[in-house]
């Protein structure tokens, strides 16, 4: 055989010449390269294991590893597959983490393969938490301290995580913390707990009573107080720093004679006839205070209150200041301030205007002529539902004056989007008041039949279409401004109405 091809090779050198030798050459060079071309030994991915976090991205590489000992990086020539892309797909060697679960990524080149492990967490995996600096403070009372909670992570990062964890105080007579932000109220030590990604950490805190005062301070030197009534006694300590501290709560009172009232915590409760001198102490300082205490003289209650449902307008004139609204006014407010009924005006009344005052004067009358009073509690409860009315109104007028009493919705704003926050905008650096919240509650369009605006359950403004018209629409909208609880009856609510414009699409 080997014969017979011998003579061929001669043969075809013979009739075509050098030619002809010159490219079986080439072919035996050719053949020689082949049977010298690299083998792979094995494939080398850059890691066997991962753990990822859902919407999160992991580039591999992978090389393949020759026998003789030289590799070459083939990540974007192998064909990669996830055996569960709803978990994590794969793209040359780029992971895309779907969803929380397990999937297994193979690799293939050539005729080699390797598989990587990986893992989706809805979160990263939290190995421990640590409160930064010390796992015990010692604070001052009325004093606050900013601690740092750092989060470890499995994968080997970390992470401030103070705002994000939850804190929480194993008593809150003695501190309480906010975003790592530990105020310290009362003497005595308590936990705090901080927790993060299913983890818990915990630190000490001991509270001691604060520096020595100055002074104490009472804002009335005597009170008189009904048997079986109350009445709080505002203690205030002055510091050398100017700062100024309640202290009725935990300050030690010391009556000359115990079985004339009670006292917790400031707030004393009459028990039978008498008077008394009272010492309160509090960081080394004491002042003295004087309670007397005293019985409501039936006949004397059924005359004041006889003096107030006596108490009458004749013509309101719509609430203007005529001199008989005015003297009745004067009236009210003698009456109101009878020893006699022993009523309680709430701290924040003294602070409001002469103005809310005598509105709430006006209100008293009114509400004598819808129906007398019956009795002192009577009087009391009418009275604090108008006070606490009143502030609640001031608040809101004062409020109302922080917002725009217009607003445009420009051309950009598509259908369907919420626009209250677009109608309800406050003027330049005002700050809202967290105690009043706002709703949209009507809407009107007068100069087109079209609806541009829609009030939704929840009292939100949406914008039903975009304005074709060519021209701007002018709708009508009224805002309610409220404070208090909305579900259980707000304390006060009052209108606001503003003009939206809706400018024109611009084609």
């Amino acid at each position: 055989m080997k014969r017979f091809l011998a003579i061929i090779v001669a043969t075809y050198i013979f009739m075509f010449g050098a030619q002809a030798a010159g490219l079986l050459g080439t072919v035996s060079n050719v053949s020689a390269q082949e049977s010298a071309e690299k083998k792979i030994k094995s494939l080398s991915i850059s890691s066997k294991k991962v753990s990822m976090v859902k919407d999160t991205v992991e580039q591999l590489d992978l090389n393949a590893v020759y026998t003789d000992k030289t590799t070459e990086l083939v990540t974007d020539k192998a064909e990669w597959t996830s055996s569960k892309p709803r978990v994590a797909t794969v793209e040359n060697g780029k992971i895309v983490a779907i969803a929380p679960g397990t999937t297994t990524i193979k690799a293939k080149y050539q005729k080699k393969f390797t598989t990587i492990s990986v893992k989706v967490t809805e979160t990263k995996e939290v190995s421990k938490l640590e409160i930064l600096d010390s796992k015990s403070i010692e604070l001052e009372q009325y004093k606050k301290e900013q601690v740092e909670l750092k989060v470890f992570y499995k994968d080997g990062t970390t992470e401030i995580v103070t705002d994000k964890a939850t804190w929480t105080p194993s008593s809150t007579k003695i501190v309480t913390v906010e975003a790592g932000l530990i105020s310290a109220l009362k003497p005595g030590t308590a936990s705090v707990s901080a927790s993060f990604g299913g983890k818990t950490v915990k630190m000490y805190v001991k509270v001691q009573l604060s520096k020595e005062p100055t002074k104490l301070v009472l804002r009335q030197k005597s009170i008189e107080v009904p048997v079986g009534k109350s009445e709080y006694v505002y203690v205030e300590a002055i510091f050398n720093d100017k700062r100024v501290s309640g202290v009725s709560a935990v300050a030690e009172w010391t009556p000359e004679d115990k079985t004339l009232f009670t006292v917790f915590e400031g707030t004393v409760t009459g028990v039978k006839e008498g008077s008394t001198n009272v010492t309160i102490s509090y960081g080394g300082r004491s002042t003295t205070l004087t309670v007397r205490v005293i019985n409501l003289d039936d006949d004397e209650v059924a005359k004041a209150l006889a003096k107030i449902n006596a108490i009458h307008v004749q013509d309101w004139q719509d609430w203007q200041d005529s001199s008989e609204l005015m003297n009745a006014v004067q009236l009210m407010r003698e009456a109101l301030n009878s020893p006699a009924l022993y009523l309680d005006f709430p701290q924040d009344f003294e602070q409001l205007t002469d103005d809310i005052k005598n509105s709430v004067y006006k209100k008293m009358i009114a509400t004598v002529e819808q129906g007398p009073f019956q009795s002192r509690e009577d009087v009391q409860k009418r009275l604090d539902g108008i006070i606490d009315s009143e502030i609640a109104f001031d608040i809101i007028r004062k409020e109302m004056l922080k917002y725009n009493d217009d607003a445009t919705i420009t051309s950009e704003v598509v259908a369907g989007e919420d626009i209250t926050d677009r109608i309800v905008q406050l003027k330049d650096g005002m700050i809202p008041n967290k105690e009043v919240s706002f709703r949209v509650s009507w809407v009107e369009v007068p100069e087109s039949e079209q609806e541009y605006i829609r009030i939704t359950k929840d009292w939100r403004a949406i914008l039903l279409k975009t304005n074709d018209t060519g021209e701007t629409v002018r709708a009508f909208v009224k805002v309610v401004f409220e404070t208090g609880n909305v579900k259980k009856g707000p304390r006060g609510a009052m209108f606001h109405e503003m003009i939206v414009n809706i400018e024109p699409v611009k084609h």
